[in-house]
């Protein structure tokens, strides 16, 4: 916890002096991920100029790679999470406007332009109304 409040050469020579540490005494390797995670993490917040290898080869890391700790999993989990939102946003406009086009005819960039600012909620919405919807009034309504 001390690399947190340390300038950031000094957490970069504690936290690899901790990671060497853990490597060379005889600390199970479950313990050695853990420290080796912890000290990943501060130093990726602390250097957010430094790429991922740069940060690997400042701790000295070379058999344990990032792509292995939980900081790693869980931004790359986020993302995942993130990608999928915006896919199934994306989804749902591309079908609400083959269902407009479908019940109205093509629609005109005034009417268009306006469902690419909806969110998934919204958009969701939006199509459950349309089979309510009579007329393209309706819709702009």
């Amino acid at each position: 916890m001390v690399l947190m409040t340390l300038e950031e050469e000094a957490a970069a020579n504690q936290a690899k002096a901790l990671v060497t540490r853990s490597q060379r005494d005889e600390v199970p390797e479950i313990k050695q991920r853990a420290i080796i995670e912890m000290a990943t993490t501060i130093l990726i917040y602390k250097f957010t100029h430094l790429s991922r290898k740069e940060v690997e080869a400042m701790l000295g890391i070379t058999e344990v790679k990032l792509e292995d700790t939980r900081f790693y999993q869980d931004v790359k989990a986020e993302g995942r999470q993130e990608g999928r939102q915006e896919g199934r946003r994306d989804g749902l406009l591309s079908l609400l406007q083959i269902q407009v086009s479908q019940k109205f005819g093509s629609l005109d960039e005034r009417l268009q332009a306006p469902l690419t600012l909806l969110d998934s909620e919204q958009l969701e919405e939006l199509a459950r109304n349309l089979f309510n919807f009579a007329e393209l009034t309706d819709l702009e309504t």
